[in-house]
């Protein structure tokens, strides 16, 4: 995301909370290049929760973002839409 590389339409600020281990990450795609940094964000307009491992196979095209949601391993609380557009995530590995 720093190098500014990844093509996204995606222009808020996105907040991921990892289990397994804990861990919650706020990207700020309002910046250009987005902006990753660890904690949480009240300006988060949507908040993703999954695991480690869902995470990684995710970022390694192992596993897809609708599978996730559809079978619960993949939370979203707030504007839900904004999911679809972290299809980018499995271009990262």
């Amino acid at each position: 995301l720093a190098a500014g590389q990844v093509a996204t339409k995606l222009n808020q600020v996105i907040q991921f909370n990892v289990r397994e281990p804990e861990a919650s990450w706020v990207v700020d795609f309002t910046r250009k290049p987005a902006t990753v940094s660890s904690g949480s964000s009240a300006q988060a307009v949507a908040v993703l929760g999954i695991s480690d491992d869902n995470l990684k196979a995710l970022a390694e095209g192992k596993r897809e973002l609708r599978d996730l949601y559809q079978k619960g391993d993949l939370r979203v609380d707030g504007d839900a839409l904004l999911a679809r557009e972290l299809g980018f995530l499995s271009s990262l590995s």
